[in-house]
């Protein structure tokens, strides 16, 4: 009898933890899962930016400045959640985002 419950216990385990996979599924932890990349700085992420900073048309100097930049805001994200709308195959998840304001910074810059 021990000898079965041992070899049942590994397939019980995998099919509870499959099962819980699908409960983790939801528009809502995906829409955290991509916004986490972010802060996390996730290789894929850096990739986008490295392809984004490179499009630009400026000195080598201002790329990086602006690089270094971005990932200060991409790791000093934060989001909550408002709202979560499924509609069949399609779903809308409402998300508030934080991030600093460098817009008051370049506007006493330009005036400056």
């Amino acid at each position: 009898m021990k000898k079965k419950f041992i070899l049942f216990f590994p397939f019980l385990f995998l099919f509870v933890l499959t099962g819980c996979d699908d409960m983790m599924n939801t528009p809502t932890k995906r829409v955290e899962e991509h916004l986490s990349k972010y802060q996390m700085m996730d290789k894929d992420v850096l990739k986008d930016l490295d392809r984004v900073v490179e499009k630009e048309d400026a000195s080598d100097k201002y790329k990086k400045e602006y690089k270094a930049l971005m990932e200060k805001q991409y790791q000093n994200l934060s989001y909550k959640i408002k709202d979560e709308e499924n509609n069949g195959d399609t779903a809308e998840v409402e998300v508030e985002i934080e991030v600093f304001d460098y817009r008051s910074a370049l506007d006493d810059a330009e005036e400056y």
